[in-house]
């Protein structure tokens, strides 16, 4: 099951004798730490964590010699490889960097319902509404992050590349001294305490909103096939770490025994080497991994002493999701 960040904290703030109204930030990274520290040992229980999320297509426009553009969807920082798709509980036959590697054949189908990997990195989760160009704004949403600089590369309407640098600030906008037609990258700074919204002047339409961990964003495309502007799919995707900030924000496990063995083991691990603290780290790091595997095993469905199941000879995990209505998607 997961949890949110304030859940989290409040587990770990008696173990570690740190307040959370006293040095919250201290364990905000802690938290964080602890989670870093379960992603490694996730690929080593072959605990997968994914990450399913409902998108509206967009229509995109094309680099990559179609004018009509596509029709697709926009990856948060959260989701990395697509495992599976579904439109109207039909699975969308996906064609992916991966396979194509593996297999050595380059996507091609006359499927109606299929999912392609756009090539390459985008800053924006939207496109800009204008081909012929728009102004862009820029707005903090912390005061403790005002003065800092956010720098922008982006196309004018004469074709020329140019870079701006906007100051933030959470009252009042700032606009780009020329209109953009392309965004071609977003660098943002560190250390920042709340979010970044870039947005058209006109239309006041949201490109994107930074989340603080975010200083160069680049977003993954996924285009969709058989598909219109107003429609709905719903992906499945291994989840990459990033990290929490927000007491409301998601965590992968409220495993309360694992996480308070994790936060004394990085407690001790930083103490030093006098007074047998290594040794209570790595007696706590046993805790944690036990921990763990009791998810694993949840996950899996088999005992994770001999790995096998309940009659049969040891169960290798399929690369198979069970998909909506019952259907076996593979990957």
């Amino acid at each position: 099951m997961q949890t949110t960040l304030g859940h989290m904290i409040s587990m770990i703030e008696g173990p570690i004798g740190v307040k959370a109204s006293r040095d919250r930030q201290k364990l905000v990274d802690t938290a964080n730490r602890i989670r870093r520290l379960f992603y490694n040992l996730y690929k080593e229980l072959d605990f997968e964590v994914d990450a399913t999320e409902c998108f509206q297509t967009q229509c995109f426009r094309s680099c990559h010699g179609c004018p009509s553009g596509y029709f697709g969807v926009t990856l948060p920082p959260h989701m990395q490889n697509v495992e599976a798709a579904w439109k109207g509980g039909q699975p969308l036959t996906l064609f992916t960097k991966w396979r194509e590697s593996k297999v050595g054949i380059r996507p091609s189908s006359d499927c109606l319902l299929a999912s392609y990997d756009v090539p390459g990195r985008f800053p924006t989760e939207l496109e800009l509404s204008k081909t012929c160009g728009t102004y862009l704004t820029v707005t903090g949403s912390s005061v403790e992050d005002n003065g800092k600089e956010v720098e922008i590369t982006y196309i004018d309407p004469s074709g020329r590349q140019r870079r701006e640098s906007l100051v933030l600030t959470a009252t009042q906008p700032l606009s780009t001294q020329d209109m953009a037609t392309e965004i071609k990258s977003v660098v943002l700074p560190q250390g920042r305490r709340g979010t970044v919204t870039i947005a058209e002047q006109c239309s006041k339409r949201v490109l994107s909103e930074y989340l603080p961990f975010e200083l160069v964003p680049s977003y993954r495309r996924i285009k969709i096939t058989g598909v219109c502007s107003s429609d709905t799919v719903l992906v499945t995707a291994s989840r990459q770490y990033q990290p929490v900030f927000y007491d409301t924000d998601v965590v992968e496990t409220d495993n309360s025994e694992a996480i308070i063995n994790a936060a004394l083991h990085l407690f001790y691990a930083n103490s030093g080497a006098e007074g047998g603290m290594i040794q209570k780290a790595n007696y706590h790091a046993a805790l944690m991994r036990e921990a763990l595997k009791g998810d694993a095993s949840r996950d899996l469905g088999v005992n994770r002493e001999n790995d096998t199941g309940r009659f049969g000879p040891p169960v290798r995990r399929s690369r198979l999701r069970r998909g909506l209505g019952g259907h076996n998607i593979p990957i």
